[in-house]
């Protein structure tokens, strides 16, 4: 029975030849070939290489699956052929009918658990064309399940860029942010068209600088993904970035022509100059000597360009949200920082942690050799 099943796909297979020329008329030949020899592993490079790269222009994928995949899908690995699905569900312009052509699988990827996933991830992305809460539902309900498990790009790739743009339609930036550095992190940039990188650079910076929790932009400064903005109109970003990031209070005002013709920033400006302010306190503290972690409220006001009656409550901010650890001296008008937040550093902030490690192993030598010299009267006694 199975020997029949699969000699049909390939007499389709072997019709479509017939009306195909050159490239096309070769990929129906391998698909042909490979079904009467069942070499399913063959076969299935050959599909994966077709429905990606669209070698047949006058097939649809949903047509491929149903004439041809659907007799030897029992034979495939169960990711590969969620591949094939993905693809052809994309053929579906009904949202009911891609919903019902999804649940048929359900069954056929059962033993396969990362399979399972992807396949809630695809009705996820239906979903957030036509019923957002649903969508919700499901992104958090495969974020628990993928907890603990191994990383399987196929899967974790498709999920962070799920649930990147369901945050992004809920305008929540710190969200949107975390989850997109996420979907970065198992995703091949090379395979990304250079316009959809610039998009996606943009939309990260953005939202990193709006995003109410978020204080590291180290770790997106640092990715090779902001790169497709240098030489653009949009270069002005990975600076702003590069200001936010070591609190460069004066490269933030003098962007202020660039980034405030940005709607999101400009009727945010309030918020993001509260977020300078915060940065450039979490760097005073930064390059602070251990010795010396006492700062004035002139000297902050100085960095921050604030007025000295609002520095107490920058600082109580800063507290609240756990970016600093201190104690404020309102009668020396001082704050006594014993902690800052880590952050991913640039080279510059590297440099200097470097300097002072350098120079706190020299005072760790002098006091030994103070200590021991002082200390040998008493032990030859």
């Amino acid at each position: 029975m199975s020997v029949s099943f699969n000699l049909k796909g390939a007499d389709w297979a072997a019709d479509k030849q017939k009306t195909a020329s050159g490239d096309e008329a070769e990929y129906w030949s391998k698909l042909e070939l490979n079904a009467k020899k069942k070499l399913w592993h063959q076969l299935t490079v050959v599909l994966l290489d077709i429905i990606q790269h669209k070698r047949l222009s006058k097939t649809s994928n949903l047509e491929l699956y149903q004439h041809f995949v659907a007799e030897f899908e029992i034979k495939m690995n169960k990711l590969s052929l969620m591949e094939v699905i993905i693809k052809a569900v994309d053929d579906i312009n009904e949202p009911t009918e891609a919903h019902e052509f999804l649940d048929k699988f359900q069954p056929k990827v059962a033993d396969c658990s990362m399979s399972k996933i992807l396949l809630k991830i695809v009705k996820g992305a239906l979903y957030l064309k036509h019923d957002r809460k649903q969508a919700k539902t499901l992104i958090e309900e495969v974020e628990k399940e993928l907890d603990g498990l191994g990383i399987v790009k196929a899967v974790h790739s498709r999920f962070y860029e799920l649930s990147s743009q369901y945050y992004q339609m809920e305008g929540d930036h710190g969200a949107y942010y975390r989850h997109s550095l996420k979907y970065l992190g198992v995703t091949d940039l090379a395979k990304m068209d250079q316009t959809v990188q610039k998009s996606k650079a943009f939309s990260l910076g953005i939202s990193a600088l709006l995003a109410a929790d978020v204080y590291n932009m180290g770790e997106l400064l640092q990715h090779e993904i902001l790169g497709s903005l240098k030489g653009s109109r949009d270069e002005w970003l990975i600076n702003l970035l590069g200001a936010f990031n070591c609190g460069d209070i004066n490269t933030f005002k003098s962007t202020q022509s660039a980034w405030a013709a940005q709607a999101d920033l400009k009727n945010h400006a309030k918020r993001l100059t509260e977020k300078m302010c915060l940065m450039c306190l979490m760097e005073m503290t930064f390059v602070r000597p251990a010795h010396d972690r006492a700062i004035s409220f002139d000297e902050i006001a100085q960095k921050t360009c604030l007025a000295k009656s609002d520095v107490e409550l920058l600082v109580i901010r800063a507290l609240s949200l756990n970016l600093v650890k201190g104690v404020i001296d309102e009668v020396d008008e001082k704050v006594h920082m014993t902690w800052v937040q880590p952050r991913v550093l640039n080279t510059e902030q590297i440099g200097r942690m470097r300097d002072r490690l350098a120079c706190w192993v020299t005072e760790v030598t002098e006091t030994e050799s103070l200590i021991e010299e002082n200390a040998r009267p008493i032990l030859t006694c």
